[in-house]
């Protein structure tokens, strides 16, 4: 029997994601009370603008009445539905700010302080008590009790511009408040204002993505003893390890002593007393040491561990001193941090492994007195050891291996969410990234969640991660400065991580020199770079330089390592592979490709796409052309390992509240391979799923969204990573007819002149390895298929067989409607307010097809219409043709309200003063007003 497994049980991976856990805890150890402030009760409210914005002294005032405020939980944002309401430039960048009340109890024990209730923690006169922030947009201040707090390690330059109290500047890092001596017992009110406005200190200052303001990544209180590792070093986690021979090499061979480690610490004494403090520092295999296995003195219990290196430093700390402590380790032989393997058959058992280093501190005096105690405070960082190496001619080598990387860049904001993210959705992210086979992530445009990274180290995905430094030098003497402290958060709060390998440090600045002539670029980019190097010299540095900027402009901005984003067949002429080798001849250094794409809707589809009607900022962007430019990209790639990188833009649909229309929505970068709302993969996913993952068997009908078809006859396109496919193509019920697929390669595969006639096509896709096993079947086995035809489409006996189907109408010419016809409907119903919603799509929007004609409207090109979109009225350029009314349906799409005129072009002779007739092919007449037509 033959066992055929549909698509829809390809669509979960093989591939099981280590999940990293969740960022509620991040690294603290079990000796710091933890306490995350989603549900603290807060209270919101926000300006419009520069109107409407409260001050400190009324916000933040301890007798404030906030009742009126919304209530919200964390995280949030407050501009999730404004750069999604189909009105362009209406982001609302203002200052909000949020309250919550804090309860402090009363409490003789000095000991470790316990959670009573999510608003409440325990005072201690040993403890000390830290609000940590993962991330807020853009500007930040606290106020408690009234009381403005400087971040830790803030510049005292860093303030809020129109109150001059402190704050943290900056949307995309951790930073944190040391609380404890503003604390009382009883009711605290903690006040957080957010300034999301434009900043000429703060970069990014213009993006191609939205700004959303707000608290929108978890916030949570830290309560440690009063001799701990140190928690204001730029957000950083407290332990830095440096592996000085297990990163960056000059070649491919591996590095001796690979695994010597450097475990750097900061041990700060807050206490009015000499405290003699015991710091062990140890190297754990994976899977074994947990916090439950921690015995009182902070050895890992030898039941539950494998410890391979150890140390024990004493040392001595005088009242309100901090020093800083170095420990050298080494782990022999280490275990190697292998990147994931989408091969056939991969397993990846041994991908990703990553050792648990942790240094605790414990009282001297305690343990020799007592015989041990509790330990005073711990913190658990993973390494990876591995080494790579980027050669200008052979491209990007892991552990001594070539590994071509072939990735995606990625926006984290989703549709109606903005970038208010929890867990499960950057999980969900994550999990469509594995599918579809990626082994590398540009992280754009700026730092992202710790979670996020986390899945990357677990996961074996490779990391570009950067910094918001984006398209413009701010001309305020403070943008370098906040600029290269926004370096040293990334670096500090994720140097540890060994998914990462290369730092960004810009993205398409344009602007060589600022106007006021004080800062120039190439210094700028100098300092940046000489930064990231003494702060981390075991990875790469890098940049993306826009296409339109010559090699020889961007010689003296520094980077080990340089990026192209470039986008043939969209912003500029059609040849993918012309222009990476026009770059290639001029560059000197090591080539990648940063961004490339097109955008497409999947509303919108043709035959035979061309970049002549196809453009950016247009009304046509049919889901077919994407799939083509493509696949004319993945063609030049796969054949050139010498790019050191290679990340298509973007992996998700995304939100950009000043971008014009892009296939008649306003408001969104469709670019994606994945809608905003996540919930259709666009063909061009299996596309690259077909090339990237062969540890997921499936095939896939591409153009499967075009089901009513004018034109033919048609080439159906299959995506597949199998050997084989062929077809069976059913008409109008009649007997399956056979065709074997044509293998083009790359993972597309082809059967010319079906759909030659009208009628109902079903078509049937079906693929198999030649030795006709089921490969790795994992989830997906022999057990979990489904048999739909006793002969199994042909294939032999016992065979596994993958498929997929779908439905086809090749329209007859009695099945189209004059456009006069469908003037008329439209004209008719102008001024209702009414939606027909007949159809809504994946997205959630009605088509209309009859009753409002809204501002965002576009049309299909050749249909007779073009949308003039300053005076808000749909032109009929010349005779209307015939289109079919699946066409229509496309076509006439909104996501806003409002109305748009109708207007036919004059006929000969007519005035201004005159009235324009239409005659539908039913005899029906449509009169038009006739009016002067704005150009």
């Amino acid at each position: 029997m033959t066992h055929i497994i549909p698509l829809a049980q390809t669509e979960v991976s093989h591939y099981h994601v280590r999940d990293a856990g969740g960022t509620a805890a991040l690294n603290h150890g079990p000796e710091r009370m933890v306490v995350d402030l989603a549900d603290l009760g807060w209270r919101f409210t926000c300006g419009h603008g520069d109107e409407g914005i409260l001050a400190p002294s009324v916000a933040a005032a301890t007798g404030f009445d906030d009742s009126g405020w919304e209530p919200v939980t964390l995280p949030h944002t407050w501009n999730a539905r404004d750069t999604n309401d189909g009105v362009r430039g209406n982001m609302n960048r203002t200052v909000g700010w949020y309250r919550a009340h804090l309860h402090v109890a009363a409490t003789t024990d000095a000991g470790r302080a316990t959670v009573i209730k999510p608003a409440t923690i325990a005072a201690s006169p040993d403890r000390r008590t830290y609000l940590e922030f993962d991330g807020v947009n853009s500007i930040t201040s606290l106020y408690v009790n009234g009381h403005a707090l400087a971040p830790l390690g803030s510049d005292p330059q860093d303030t809020a511009r129109d109150t001059g109290d402190p704050a943290h500047l900056g949307g995309y890092a951790m930073f944190r408040f040391d609380l404890t001596d503003a604390l009382h017992e009883g009711d605290n009110v903690i006040a957080v204002r957010v300034d999301n406005r434009r900043d000429l200190r703060v970069a990014p200052l213009f993006a191609d993505f939205n700004f959303y303001g707000g608290i929108y990544r978890p916030a949570r209180l830290v309560q440690t003893s009063d001799v701990h590792l140190a928690l204001d070093d730029h957000g950083a986690p407290g332990l830095r390890v440096v592996t000085p021979n297990a990163g960056r090499s000059e070649s491919i061979e591996r590095p001796e002593h690979l695994g010597l480690t450097e475990v750097h610490a900061d041990i700060v004494n807050d206490s009015d007393r000499e405290r003699r403090i015991s710091v062990r520092t140890t190297i754990v295999a994976p899977g074994s040491a947990t916090a439950a296995s921690v015995s009182a003195t902070g050895t890992p219990d030898d039941a539950h561990s494998a410890t391979v290196a150890d140390n024990v430093t004493d040392i001595t700390l005088a009242p309100h001193e901090r020093q800083h402590v170095t420990v050298t380790l080494e782990v022999a032989e280490p275990h190697l941090w292998q990147p994931i393997d989408y091969s056939r058959g991969a397993t990846n058992s041994d991908v990703a492994y990553q050792y648990n280093v942790r240094m605790v501190l414990a009282d001297q005096d305690a343990l020799e007195e007592a015989h041990g105690t509790a330990p005073l405070d711990s913190v658990s960082e993973k390494v990876g050891y591995r080494w790579f190496h980027v050669s200008q001619n052979d491209g990007f080598f892991i552990n001594g291996r070539s590994h071509p990387l072939r990735g995606v860049t990625r926006h984290q904001d989703r549709e109606n969410l903005g970038n208010a993210l929890h867990d499960a959705q950057h999980l969900e992210d994550f999990t469509l990234i594995l599918e579809m086979g990626v082994n590398y992530l540009r992280l754009a445009h700026y730092p992202h969640a710790n979670y996020f990274y986390d899945l990357c180290d677990a996961n074996g995905v490779i990391v570009w991660a950067e910094i918001p430094f984006i398209d413009w030098v701010g001309e305020d003497e403070r943008f370098a400065d906040v600029t290269k402290e926004q370096l040293v958060e990334l670096i500090r709060q994720q140097g540890n991580r060994p998914s990462i390998c290369f730092w960004g440090l810009q993205n398409e600045v344009g602007n060589h020199n600022t106007a006021n002539q004080w800062i120039a670029m190439p210094q700028l980019s100098r300092e940046l770079n000489d930064l990231a190097h003494a702060e981390d010299a075991t990875r790469y540095t890098t940049q993306a330089a826009d296409q339109d900027e010559t090699a020889s402009e961007r010689d003296d901005w520094a980077s080990d390592i340089i990026s192209w984003n470039m986008y043939p067949g969209w912003y500029s002429q059609p040849g993918f592979g012309a222009l990476i080798e026009q770059k290639r001849s001029i560059e000197r250094r090591p080539l990648g490709l940063s961004e490339y794409g097109t955008g497409a809707s999947i509303d919108q589809h043709e035959l035979h796409p061309n970049a002549h009607k196809t453009r950016p900022n247009s009304y046509w962007q049919p889901e077919e052309y994407q799939s083509q430019q493509h696949e004319e990209a993945l063609a030049y790639i796969n054949a050139h390992d010498w790019l050191w990188s290679t990340s298509l833009w973007n992996m998700f649909d995304f939100g950009v509240d000043h971008r014009p229309s892009e296939a008649g929505r306003f408001e969104i970068n469709n670019k994606g391979l994945v809608t905003w709302n996540r919930r259709v993969k666009k063909d061009a996913f299996y596309l690259h799923k077909a090339n990237w993952n062969r540890l997921d068997p499936f095939v896939y009908i591409a153009s499967r969204r075009y089901t009513a078809r004018a034109e033919g006859p048609s080439t159906v396109r299959v995506y597949s990573n199998l050997d084989r496919v062929w077809l069976r193509v059913a008409h109008d019920g009649g007997a399956q007819v056979a065709y074997d697929a044509v293998a083009q390669g790359n993972g597309v595969f082809t059967v010319d002149g079906l759909l030659d006639e009208p009628g109902t096509y079903t078509i049937w896709a079906y693929g198999a390895y030649d030795d006709g096993t089921a490969g790795t079947t994992g989830a997906h086995d022999a057990a979990d298929a489904t048999d739909t035809h006793d002969d199994a489409a042909g294939a032999p006996d016992d065979a596994t067989v993958w498929a997929d189907q779908v439905i086809w109408t090749r329209l007859a010419d009695d099945d189209r409607v004059d456009g006069g016809q469908l003037a008329k409907t439209l004209i008719d119903a102008a001024d209702s307010t009414a939606v027909d919603g007949d159809a809504t799509d994946a997205d959630g929007r009605a088509r209309v097809t009859g009753t409002v004609i809204p501002w965002s409207l576009w049309a299909r090109p050749d249909s007779g219409f073009a949308l003039d979109r300053e005076n808000r009225r749909m032109v009929a350029e010349r005779p209307l043709h015939d289109i079919t009314p699946e066409q229509w349906r496309a076509a006439f799409s909104f996501n806003g309200s409002g109305t748009i005129d109708f207007y036919a072009t004059l006929p000969t002779g007519l005035t201004p003063a005159d009235k324009a007739v239409v005659t539908a092919p039913d005899g029906t007449q449509t009169v038009f007003t006739v009016e002067e037509r704005a150009d």
